[in-house]
């Protein structure tokens, strides 16, 4: 489960478990935060398993962990090349 600010945040999404080779099994759970939201918060995962008695909490704070870097583009075709529409392909990375 995520919490923010203490309380249950119901904006998570948490995969199925899935079995693996070793015969557990895994999931996945993600928090999606608008970056307005990041900064003075705390978000923490926390993962129980009633059967082991395991309980695992981390804690992430939202201070400086969105950092905004402008997208660079990449030329990676000639815009001479044998098109009728002269279209060219960039991508942003």
């Amino acid at each position: 489960t995520w919490t923010t600010g203490g309380a249950a945040d119901a904006t998570a999404v948490t995969s199925l478990p899935v079995a693996t080779t070793g015969g557990t099994y895994s999931l996945t759970t993600a928090l999606t935060v608008p970056r307005e939201q990041l900064q003075g918060n705390e978000f923490v995962c926390r993962a129980q398993h009633a059967a082991t008695g395991a309980d695992v909490k981390e804690t992430i704070s939202g201070d400086g962990v969105c950092l905004v870097v402008t997208p660079k583009v990449t030329l990676l075709s000639d815009p001479t090349q044998e098109d009728p529409e002269r279209r060219v392909l960039l991508v942003c990375l």
